[in-house]
């Protein structure tokens, strides 16, 4: 397999990078989440060109926010790329100026594995250390270390 045929199939494709089972061994704790991408609900590019909204799309969170085609519009407050933060957009048209908020989500959601790190110590290359006894020594001290499987 060669570079260029990864990139296309996760960065382009978005495809979902495959880890091994248990790579963090029993210092992580592997889940699956719901996703959205980021998506501002219409064609950001022209939009910033124009001054004016581009290219919206009726199914998208902008959309029903109340963002149409021809306004004039100016981002407020927006982490572009965050499609989990509430962003605010002022917006000008035959109604005069107001402000509409809204999560910049795709509709769709997409499945993908999240790493929580596991309770119970500390943890080096996938290996639970934790303390054998009393006294003063460091946990996970090689005198104290001990294996946890």
């Amino acid at each position: 397999m060669n570079a260029g045929s990864e990139i296309e199939r996760f960065v382009v494709q978005g495809e979902t990078i495959q880890l091994r089972p248990l790579i963090w061994g029993v210092c992580a704790l592997e889940s699956a989440v719901d996703v959205k991408q980021f998506d501002v609900g219409f064609d950001l590019e022209e939009s910033r060109k124009t001054g004016t909204i581009r290219g919206i799309r009726e199914n998208s969170s902008a959309w029903q926010a109340g963002v149409r085609d021809g306004q004039q519009w100016a981002p407020m407050d927006i982490i572009w790329g965050d499609a989990g933060y509430l962003a605010e957009f002022e917006i000008r048209d035959g109604r005069g100026k107001r402000r509409v908020t809204y999560y910049p989500a795709s509709p769709q959601s997409a499945r993908a594995p999240q790493y929580a790190p596991a309770s119970g110590g500390l943890c080096v290359a996938g290996t639970r250390l934790s303390s054998a006894g009393a006294g003063g020594s460091h946990p996970g001290s090689p005198d104290t270390a001990s294996r946890k499987d």
